[in-house]
C-alpha cells in the first residue's frame, strides 16, 4: 500500500507523461476498462487516464474512491459524462494540444486533393510517361486566393482559420450557429448567415463539429447538390458528421470534384467503402492528432490535469467537461 494516489492508465500513453504519473502517484497501466480489468485496483483506483478507449459506466459508478477521469485525446465522446456528474467526478480533457496539429492536416488533405497528389504518385510509381501526366482536363489547382467555408469554429476550426488566411491569402467564410457575426469576425472569419451559403461559394469546406444528434448527417446529398463543382471538401472532425456513400457518389459523379477524409462511420473505413475507390479522394485513418509532439502535449496534459484534481488543486491545462 501507499500513501500516494492510485492511478490506473488504460492504454499505453507518452513516455514522458507515464513518467510525470509516476513521480507522483501509483501507476497501474492496463488494457480495457470494463470492471474487470481493474481487478485489484477498483476498489483503490482515485484517478483514471483514458486515449481512444472508453470507460465503462459501472467503472465511474462502482469505483468507490474514484476522484477524477482525465482523457488524453480530444472529445469526451468515450466517456460516460453523466455517470460521472451524479458522482461529481471531473472528467478532464485537455484544452488546446493538438489545435495546431489538425490544421496542418486539414490543409495537407486540402493540398493533396486540389493538386491530386495520391492519384499522381500512383500513376508515377507505374512509370507512366511525364508528358501524358499533363494531358488537358488533368490540371490541379492553386489553393492560394481561394475561398474556404469552416463549419465550426472551435479551437481548431479558429485555427484553420487563421492559417487559410495569413498562409494562403483565403477569404474565410465561416458557419458556427452558436456564435454571432461579430465573434466570428473577431476570430478571423466571415460569418454566412446558413450553411447553404457557405456551401455555395466555399472552393474548399472544412467540418469541425463534435459527433451529436444535431450534427450526425450533416453533411448529405442535399448539401452535396449545393456545392460548387470545382469544391473539395475536408473532414477531419468525427465520423458519422459526413454521410459516406453520399459523398461518394457526389464525386463519382463530377458534382464536387473531392475530398480529404481523416474520420470514418466506424473507427476505419469497410474495405468496400466507396470513397476509397476514387482517385479524387485522399484518406487517412483518423491521423490528424497523431503526431509525436501532440501525443506528448495531449498526455502531459491529462497527466498534470489528473495530478492536480487528486492533489485538491484546479486543474492545469484542461477543462471540465462535466461543468
Amino acid at each position: 500500500m501507499t500513501d500516494r494516489p492510485v492511478v490506473y492508465v488504460t492504454q499505453a500513453i507518452h513516455p514522458d507523461a507515464l513518467a510525470l504519473l509516476r513521480e507522483q502517484a501509483e501507476v497501474h497501466v492496463g488494457f480495457g476498462v470494463a470492471a474487470e480489468s481493474l481487478d485489484g485496483v477498483l476498489d483503490r483506483v482515485e484517478g483514471l487516464l483514458l486515449r481512444h478507449d472508453g470507460v465503462a459506466a459501472e467503472v465511474i459508478r462502482d469505483a468507490p474512491r474514484l476522484r477524477a477521469v482525465s482523457r488524453a485525446g480530444a472529445g469526451f465522446e468515450n466517456v460516460p459524462v453523466e455517470a460521472a456528474r451524479v458522482r461529481g467526478i471531473p472528467v478532464l480533457v485537455p484544452s488546446d494540444a493538438n489545435s495546431r496539429t489538425v490544421a496542418e492536416h486539414v490543409f495537407a488533405l486540402t493540398l493533396a486533393a486540389l493538386r491530386r497528389i495520391p492519384a499522381w504518385e500512383r500513376r508515377t510509381r507505374a512509370g507512366e510517361p511525364g508528358l501524358a501526366l499533363a494531358r488537358e482536363g488533368e490540371l490541379s489547382h492553386d489553393l492560394s486566393g481561394r475561398t474556404l467555408g469552416v463549419i465550426g469554429m472551435g479551437r481548431i476550426g479558429r485555427e484553420v482559420a487563421r492559417i487559410a488566411r495569413h498562409g494562403f491569402l483565403m477569404e474565410v467564410l465561416a458557419f458556427h450557429p452558436r456564435r454571432t457575426d461579430d465573434e466570428v469576425r473577431a476570430l478571423g472569419a466571415e460569418p454566412v448567415g446558413s450553411l447553404d451559403d457557405l456551401l455555395r461559394r466555399s472552393h474548399v469546406v472544412t467540418v469541425q463539429v463534435p459527433y451529436s444528434e444535431q450534427t450526425k448527417g450533416m453533411l448529405g446529398a442535399a448539401q452535396f447538390a449545393r456545392m460548387r463543382e470545382d469544391a473539395v471538401l475536408v473532414n477531419v472532425s468525427r465520423g458519422g458528421v459526413v454521410d459516406e456513400e453520399a459523398l461518394a457518389k457526389a464525386i463519382a459523379e463530377g458534382r464536387i470534384a473531392g475530398a480529404g477524409v481523416d474520420v470514418w462511420e466506424g473507427k476505419v473505413p469497410r474495405p468496400d467503402n466507396p470513397l476509397l475507390a476514387l482517385d479524387q479522394v485522399v484518406a487517412t485513418p483518423h491521423r490528424a492528432g497523431r503526431t509525436e509532439e501532440a501525443q506528448r502535449r495531449s498526455g502531459l496534459l491529462a497527466a498534470q490535469g489528473l495530478l492536480d484534481v487528486l492533489r485538491g488543486l484546479a486543474p492545469t491545462g484542461t477543462v471540465d467537461v462535466t461543468h
